[in-house]
């Protein structure tokens, strides 16, 4: 394992495992600031522990968050289904149940939804 100017720094490969992203990610969020980088030597770079940790940590965040839009979505065309709601009424209520950024995955589960009560 490498030596780092100062503790808290962690090597380029462990943090793209960390953040499931290849070191060349790593290197080019550290060039643009993204990110905390320090150089030991021409050839090694640490990464500010804290800083992916923090990312770990977001993106963490961001999956819980779809994963419950997603089963809202999921609820509201169904609800819609039982009411003897069209397609495009469940899908309009999934989109509704759905925040903007999920909008287009919230439309897509109604369509599944739709074929599964179709089918059954």
């Amino acid at each position: 394992m490498a030596k780092y100017i100062r503790p808290g720094y962690i090597s380029v490969a462990e943090a793209a495992a960390r953040l499931g992203v290849t070191p060349a990610t790593i290197r080019g969020w550290g060039e643009k600031g993204r990110i905390g980088v320090v150089k030991d030597g021409a050839r090694t770079m640490g990464v500010a522990a804290a800083d992916i940790n923090r990312m770990a940590v977001d993106a963490l965040d961001s999956e819980v968050a779809y994963m419950e839009a997603e089963e809202e979505a999921v609820r509201a065309a169904r609800a819609a289904y039982a009411d003897g709601a069209s397609r495009s009424a469940a899908e309009y209520a999934a989109r509704g149940a759905a925040s903007d950024v999920f909008a287009q995955q919230a439309i897509e589960i109604a369509r599944r939804v739709a074929r599964r009560e179709e089918n059954a």
